[in-house]
């Protein structure tokens, strides 16, 4: 229906983006809201942690995985912010560790 087309709350609630409905993708992966931290970019003063306090930008991105890519875009435009392909380099990093927060997943590939 175009009003969940169009509607940002309600595709958000259903869990689908505009790519839901792309055929030619493939079927329909796992979809929803992430909040993504900047590869590299440290701005001081925000988000501070560890001995070094290293600072990163987060910002809200819709995440869309499908049978051999991941692509996150920004939600209200709809505009694909990039795409990443499984390559025989991919990998999913888990843990403190890796990603330096309590419940945040480092995904890697052989590009990015």
């Amino acid at each position: 229906m175009n009003f969940c087309r169009n509607f940002h709350h309600m595709m958000e609630f259903l869990d689908v983006s505009p790519l839901s409905f792309i055929k030619d993708l493939g079927a329909k992966g796992l979809e929803g809201s992430i909040l993504k931290r900047s590869g590299g970019h440290r701005i001081q003063g925000l988000n501070c942690f560890g001995h070094h306090q290293f600072c990163y930008r987060w910002s809200r991105r819709w995440l869309v995985v499908k049978d051999s890519f991941l692509l996150y875009m920004k939600p209200e435009a709809g505009v694909v912010s990039f795409v990443l392909l499984f390559d025989p380099e991919f990998r999913v990093q888990v843990g403190r560790s890796y990603t330096a927060t309590k419940y945040g997943v480092c995904i890697q590939n052989f590009t990015r």
